[in-house]
């Protein structure tokens, strides 16, 4: 992990902790196939597509725009242009597929093979969302973030919910293909 990772992650965290309606991270997916180098091969200096479902705006009905620039602000590694509209440098079939408040549960597989999974529309109770990394129908990597109901792109806890979501897809390290002493995991 990098000093600029970790002194990211601490901030996000000290500000989920002072924050009312603070965002958390659940149901982590992370499988054997995810790996910082595939992630260099897929994402480093290129377009990442990014398919966005719902909204968690009032009387929006996409939030596109928002999310992605959101998560071009997240340090997760390779130098990576999340946008909904990729350009030629996208490398298929790699993508991230997100659904505000998905109306079904799923996994993180489930969205791989159904990127565009029908949503809720906003409730005012708190606002859901969940992501998948995927490597067309195979997920490499996915979870869930839930926060308070948010107003606008410009609140701190939309910003927050997707920065967390965000990094929770795209980890330092997996853990499945480290190989600690007297532990034998894919080494």
């Amino acid at each position: 992990m990098t000093f600029r990772h970790a002194a990211a992650l601490v901030a996000l965290s000290a500000l989920t902790a002072c924050a009312p309606g603070g965002v958390r991270v659940t149901h982590p997916e992370l499988r054997s196939q995810y790996s910082r180098t595939e992630m260099l091969y897929a994402f480093h200096g290129r377009d990442a597509e990014v398919v966005v479902n719902g909204s968690p705006f009032p009387g929006a009905t996409s939030a596109g725009a928002a999310t992605t620039a959101v998560m071009n602000r997240v340090p997760v590694g390779p130098r990576t242009n999340f946008t909904t509209a990729p350009g030629e440098s996208v490398r298929r079939p790699y993508r991230v597929v997100l659904a505000y408040a998905p109306a079904v549960a799923v996994t993180g597989e489930g969205l791989c093979a159904r990127p565009d999974l029908p949503t809720r529309p906003r409730t005012g109770e708190g606002t859901a969302l969940q992501g998948a990394l995927c490597h067309g129908p195979n997920l490499l990597s996915g979870a869930y973030a839930t926060a308070g109901p948010v107003d606008g792109p410009d609140d701190p806890r939309f910003q927050e919910l997707v920065a967390r979501l965000t990094f929770a897809l795209f980890p330092i390290e997996n853990p499945q293909h480290s190989c600690a002493p007297n532990i034998i995991r894919n080494c």
